[in-house]
């Protein structure tokens, strides 16, 4: 993404006027780690939940299941 980063796109998805804009799920896939800082409080409210690459078919699930129990 040239123009916007991750953090900011997600700023523009909560913020539209659509009546799912502040609730639909939001995963962020990274390499970088969940812990390093990088996803500050903020970024946190933002998204749903967060896959570290490598990507595996296990946490995708998991993931994927947790964000079901919460809708």
């Amino acid at each position: 993404m040239p123009e916007k980063n991750g953090i900011a796109i997600l700023h523009e998805i909560r913020s539209m006027e659509r009546s799912d804009a502040k609730s639909i799920p939001i995963v962020i896939v990274s390499a970088l780690a969940e812990d390093s800082g990088i996803i500050g409080a903020e970024e946190k409210e933002l998204i749903t939940g967060y896959i570290q690459k490598p990507l595996s078919v296990e946490k995708f699930k998991n993931t994927l299941e947790k964000i079901k129990k919460s809708i």
